[in-house]
């Protein structure tokens, strides 16, 4: 794995790069950053050259000081794939990731071989959508992620499981904090773009072949029918003993379903070739 610097629109992003043939462009969950999807880049190498960009503000990145869109996270990833040469990559993200993720497929077309979201965050409107990041927001700032919520894989479940996979690890907690401490007081951009994003418009717009994985248990697992009812081309899969973080937690079972969407992409009238 190597890791590069990409100038975008809006920041110098970094981004780790892995691997050879078709490209995978990844986003990653809010408050995080590409280091959640090690596993997965180390699955898809055998096939693909994985491309893993952390969010300006996130990671690695340069951090900017007005909150993004979510259509500008979808422009810095085509910025990565321009600085790439790559034509064209399979895109796919999780919770937050997976707006980006279909936000570049619509305003992008031509740049999506096919989409994957995981836990995609369908609420019923803005207001439900406030409420639930305001929710998230007012347990950390009771104290739910304090250092002692990370002192062990038990704490932190006992505060956070809703948005954490069934069986973290020491090593992922690791990582999330480090990911917390990397955006600092930015945390929140990714989380208040979505706020302003029309998420179900947009799946409407999506043209390319798209795969849905669903954590059984996801905090955002009853709104399933409202994306499987939008997006024309979708092949939609309930993830069993599953509930966030699966680009982690089931890293090969996403590896897999990106092959199979490699596969359908190959044939799609819309995919340019």
């Amino acid at each position: 794995m190597k890791f590069i610097d990409v100038e975008t629109p809006l920041a110098k992003v970094r981004v780790r790069l892995a691997g050879k043939g078709p490209a995978v462009l990844l986003f990653h969950i809010n408050r995080q950053s590409s280091a959640l999807y090690l596993e997965l880049i180390e699955r898809l190498t055998a096939h693909f050259t994985a491309v893993a960009m952390d969010y300006p503000s996130y990671g690695e990145s340069e951090h900017v000081r007005e909150t993004p869109s979510i259509a500008d996270y979808a422009s810095c990833g085509v910025a990565v794939l321009d600085a790439l040469s790559q034509p064209d990559a399979l895109v796919a993200g999780e919770a937050v990731g997976s707006a980006v993720a279909a936000a570049l497929a619509a305003r992008h077309p031509g740049r999506c071989a096919g989409l994957l979201m995981m836990n995609v965050p369908m609420m019923a409107d803005r207001d439900a959508a406030s409420g639930h990041i305001g929710a998230v927001r007012q347990a950390v700032a009771s104290g739910s992620e304090d250092e002692d919520a990370f002192a062990s894989v038990e704490a932190f479940l006992a505060r956070n499981a809703k948005h954490a996979p069934i069986r973290p690890t020491l090593d992922w907690l690791r990582r999330v904090r480090e990911g917390h401490r990397q955006c600092g007081s930015d945390c929140w951009q990714a989380a208040d773009a979505l706020l302003d994003f029309d998420l179900k418009a947009t799946l409407a717009q999506v043209e390319a072949p798209a795969t849905l994985l669903t954590g059984a248990l996801s905090p955002f697992a009853d709104f399933r029918s409202e994306v499987e009812s939008r997006v024309k081309d979708l092949e939609s899969i309930v993830l069993p003993n599953a509930r966030f973080a699966i680009g982690w937690e089931k890293a090969d079972e996403v590896a897999e379903q990106i092959g199979r969407l490699h596969i359908r992409a190959q044939g799609h009238p819309t995919v340019a070739r």
